[in-house]
């Protein structure tokens, strides 16, 4: 028999990222204040953050999944029973993408860092929709573990963009210290066996 979610695995999820992105916050003031930190704070947000964003995003999914089965489940279920499943499955999707939401908002403090004296670039990237909530799958976890290893790129900082709500084009960006950003990546991930290959 099929279990659904339950509120204490949505709160216990939630709790999870808030002190994550807690931690995020508190980073974006390091970098922002140029504290003892900074270096610790730029080399760490990004990776944390990613990983909180694609957890995030596993657990929309089955929430996701969740509504399915429960739609289909709609005529075998008392309208009552099924209302109160639908009702409640729909907040937790809310909660859950409002979280993602707050987390991709820090990811775009972070990135401004970088981009601030590149509005045009940044223009650019406004111009395009919306990328969407988070990577998942093999390609998600293929940015994350770029992300993680290749922050700096033959002597450029990576700004990774799936962290970010406002940059749509590509999947990081190149930042040169004191001229700005000078290129934009894009990752192809796919499953080898027991490893993902990144190009």
């Amino acid at each position: 028999m099929y279990t659904l979610i339950s509120a204490e695995t949505v709160k216990r999820n939630i709790d999870t990222a808030e002190e994550t992105l807690n931690n995020c916050f508190s980073m974006l003031i390091d970098i922002k204040y140029a504290t003892d930190t900074l270096g610790e704070a730029i080399i760490n947000f990004q990776p944390l953050l990613a990983d909180c964003l694609y957890d995030m995003m596993g657990f929309y999914q089955k929430l996701q999944a969740e509504k399915d089965y429960i739609i289909s489940q709609k005529s075998t279920w008392e309208q009552t029973i099924f209302k109160n499943a639908i009702t409640t499955n729909a907040k937790y999707l809310k909660v859950v993408k409002e979280t993602i939401t707050i987390g991709k908002t820090l990811g775009d403090a972070f990135a401004w860092f970088f981009y601030s004296k590149n509005r045009q670039e940044l223009d650019m990237h406004l111009e395009h929709p919306s990328t969407g909530l988070f990577v998942a799958g093999v390609g998600g976890k293929g940015e994350i573990e770029f992300i993680k290893n290749n922050q700096n790129f033959e002597g450029l900082f990576v700004v990774y963009h799936g962290i970010t709500d406002m940059l749509r084009v590509g999947d990081f960006s190149l930042y040169a210290n004191g001229i700005g950003i000078v290129g934009v990546g894009e990752l192809k991930s796919q499953r080898e066996g027991d490893h993902i290959s990144i190009t």
